[in-house]
């Protein structure tokens, strides 16, 4: 996830959708969903060019997304432009995040390089796997190689768990760390639990239909909520309309007002 010096409500343009589109060679856990890669509904949908993701009703804060593919389905651009209002001063302010991804020979994601808005790089994200394919490791740093942020990915083939520690580090030195245990069915992601020593949890599940859109995310903890979705969909089955509607516990309205994205697909045939 990205962050800036903006204060950004990103509550219009929330997402949450994970990639099927590159799967480990186990065939159990689809590394793309560790790594928050928009992919989910396009995977069964060769020929993809270009995907522009924006709120239909863009005022004072908002994200528009536009996604960049190959022919062979993959993910090789993302740009955001994020305009919010500044926490101190009140001042609005408009923040460009562009991202490069680069394969490998196997068709694995190795690199993510972070972009500044004339094209210098900034960040850039490694992802390295096992002789079977899994995702082991992925280390975020500076365009100097100092560090910023490690993930450590443990796998239980048997439950379809994925056990997570994100570690944190300033100056080259790690500061802190937390872990989480992604669990998987039928190659979805369907619980995502923080894991605290103290036995205490805080914890997120995925509900998907039958297209294998998701329709809920609900999460539950110190505070629970709850987003839910409906889709229109194009005539290939890809959705150009989101509704997002944010629910709480014992509210019957919920939401009054629903998070409603509209996307642009451009197809190469």
């Amino acid at each position: 996830m990205e962050s800036n010096s903006m204060n950004i409500k990103l509550l219009i343009g929330f997402v949450l959708v994970f990639s099927l589109n590159a799967v480990s060679q186990t065939g159990v856990f689809p590394f793309g969903a560790l790594i928050d890669d928009l992919r989910a509904d396009l995977s069964n949908e060769p020929g993809i060019r270009l995907v522009i993701e924006y709120p239909a009703e863009i005022g004072l804060d908002y994200v528009i997304t536009t996604k960049s593919y190959d022919l062979e389905g993959r993910l090789v651009s993302r740009i955001r432009i994020i305009a919010g209002e500044e926490i101190h001063s009140g001042k609005s302010r408009k923040y460009i995040s562009k991202e490069q991804f680069d394969y490998n020979q196997d068709g694995q994601l190795i690199e993510i390089r972070g972009l500044d808005q004339i094209g210098n790089v900034k960040s850039v994200q490694k992802f390295r796997y096992d002789s079977e394919g899994e995702l082991q490791e992925v280390r975020s740093s500076t365009s100097d190689n100092v560090t910023i942020e490690r993930k450590v990915y443990s796998y239980d083939i048997s439950k379809c768990t994925v056990d997570v520690t994100h570690e944190f580090y300033f100056e080259g030195k790690m500061r802190s760390a937390k872990k989480y245990r992604l669990k998987y069915s039928r190659g979805k992601l369907v619980s995502r639990v923080r894991l605290v020593s103290d036995g205490t949890s805080d914890s997120t599940t995925y509900s998907y239909n039958s297209s294998g859109l998701l329709t809920k995310v609900e999460f539950s903890g110190s505070f629970s909520y709850s987003y839910e979705y409906d889709y229109d969909l194009d005539r290939r089955g890809n959705w150009i309309t989101r509704t997002g509607r944010l629910q709480y516990p014992g509210v019957e309205n919920g939401d009054r007002r629903p998070r409603l994205s509209r996307r642009v697909i451009d197809y190469y045939r």
